[in-house]
Parts: structure tokens; C-alpha cells; sequence
């Protein structure tokens, strides 16, 4: 059965997922923990009781905290 809230699922817009790629790892810049996994970094955001995780984009090889989906 195919799972929507899978990984990045291009019918969502706000282009998050409930869970991570099952090889990541938790990597802390600046004090803010991000999860890695396959060259891309998440970033968690706690919305209505569950975690979702966004992608982040990578500036001067630093990850910076996305805007938080609704």
C-alpha cells in the first residue's frame, strides 16, 4: 500500500515527511541538531502532536532552519 506521508511525496507542497530515511544521522551546527542522510539535511518541526521533518538548504556549507510548513 502506498504511504502519502512517505518520503517526499511531489503532491505535497509543503514538501515534508513523517519519517526519516532509515540511515540518517543527527548532526548539530550552531546548537541546532539537523538529520543527514544521502547528502540532504532535515530539519524537525513539531506540528499538532507529531514530528515532521523539512529539507534544509545548505549555505556556505552551514544547513539553515527552513520555514515552518503549515
Amino acid at each position: 500500500m502506498f504511504d502519502p506521508r512517505g518520503p517526499f511525496d511531489p503532491r505535497n507542497p509543503m514538501r515534508y515527511m513523517y519519517r526519516l530515511p532509515t540511515a540518517y544521522t543527527a548532526r548539530v551546527f550552531g546548537g541546532v541538531r539537523y538529520y543527514y542522510c544521502s547528502g540532504t539535511y532535515y530539519y524537525p518541526y513539531y506540528i499538532n502532536g507529531e514530528t515532521v521533518y523539512v529539507r534544509t538548504t545548505v549555505v556556505n556549507g552551514v544547513p539553515v532552519v527552513p520555514a515552518r510548513p503549515y
